[in-house]
C-alpha cells in the first residue's frame, strides 16, 4: 500500500506549465466572435449565431471576454492564471468594466 500526496502548485514554476488550453481557446474564440460582429455591423448577434448554428446566449457570453484586462489575458496565455479560474467560471463571471475589479473578481490579487 502506498500513500500519494499531491500538492498543487500555486503558480507556474520553471519548466512547469499550468496553461489551460480551454481558457486560451475561449479567449481566441472571443476575439473571433468580435471580429465577426465588427465585420457584419448590419447583422445582430442572434442572426450571426443562427447563421453559424451556435447558441446566441453562449456567443454573447464569449464575446464579452474581449473586454478582459490585458494582464488577465496575458496571464492565461502564459499559464499564470489562478488555479480556480476555469472556462465555466470565466463565462459565468459578471465582469466589471474596471480592469482592477476584474483582477480581484477572478482571483488575480
Amino acid at each position: 500500500k502506498a500513500l500519494r500526496l499531491i500538492i498543487p502548485a500555486t503558480s507556474a514554476g520553471e519548466g512547469v506549465s499550468l496553461r489551460d488550453d480551454k481558457l486560451v481557446a475561449l479567449i481566441a474564440e472571443s476575439r473571433a466572435i468580435m471580429a465577426q460582429i465588427v465585420k457584419n455591423p448590419d447583422k445582430s448577434v442572434p442572426t450571426l449565431a443562427a447563421e453559424q448554428g451556435r447558441c446566441r446566449v453562449r456567443m454573447m457570453k464569449v464575446a464579452k471576454l474581449v473586454c478582459l484586462d490585458p494582464f488577465i489575458v496575458t496571464a492565461i496565455v502564459e499559464g499564470r492564471q489562478p488555479l480556480k479560474l476555469t472556462p465555466s467560471r470565466l463565462l459565468a463571471a459578471d465582469l466589471p468594466l474596471a480592469w482592477a475589479d476584474q483582477r480581484q473578481l477572478l482571483g488575480f490579487g
